[in-house]
């Protein structure tokens, strides 16, 4: 998975953008899914994605119950497939 070669994404200090310039759409970012975008860089599925997340903050899940690995996947897999849905991605 990765952006396509055509979107543009502007990273910034706990926010973002993604633009696609042949729709003109604009959409924001969170800090997360900056951090998402960042791992699809070099993560090749939804698993590395989630391993790489859950070892960036390995006392979230301690801390905040609904950062489990399962609600990290569901949420995962929802932020995708909005990407895929304005294609925004490709698998």
């Amino acid at each position: 998975m990765k952006l396509r070669t055509h979107i543009q994404w502007q990273q910034k200090p706990g926010s973002g953008y993604l633009f696609d310039p042949q729709t003109g759409n604009l959409f924001a970012l969170n800090a997360t899914a900056n951090l998402v975008l960042r791992a699809l860089e070099h993560c090749h599925n939804r698993d590395e994605i989630v391993h790489h997340l859950l070892q960036m903050h390995p006392d979230a899940s301690a801390s905040q119950p609904s950062f489990s690995k399962l609600a990290l996947s569901d949420d995962l897999a929802a932020f995708l497939q909005l990407l895929q849905d304005h294609d925004l991605i490709q698998l």
